[in-house]
C-alpha cells in the first residue's frame, strides 16, 4: 500500500527543529488510536495530513517541547489548508 500527502507549506516558519519528531509523534499517536490491523488507506492518509499538519505548525514556533501543537490546532490547520 503506498499513500502520499501533500505539505502544509508555512511562510512563517522560523524554526524546523522537532518537526520530524512531532511527525513521528503524530504517526505513533495514531497508530496506538487506530491499531495496525485493519490500517487501511483512507486511515493511513488520515495519520499522514495529522502528522505532517503537526510537523508543520511546529516550524512557526521558537523551541521544541512548549510549543508542540494541540490536536485542537493541527484540525484547525487541516480545515484551512484542505
Amino acid at each position: 500500500m503506498k499513500v502520499e500527502c501533500k505539505p502544509f507549506l508555512q511562510e512563517r516558519t522560523i524554526e524546523t527543529t522537532g518537526a520530524g519528531d512531532t511527525f513521528m509523534g503524530c504517526m505513533l499517536h495514531g497508530v496506538l488510536e487506530n491499531g495496525l490491523e485493519d490500517l487501511n488507506e483512507a486511515k493511513l492518509l488520515e495519520m499522514l495530513t495529522v502528522a505532517n499538519a503537526g510537523a508543520s505548525l511546529i516550524t512557526t514556533k521558537k523551541g521544541v517541547l512548549k510549543v508542540m501543537p494541540t490536536e485542537e490546532e493541527i484540525r484547525a490547520l487541516i480545515g484551512q489548508g484542505r
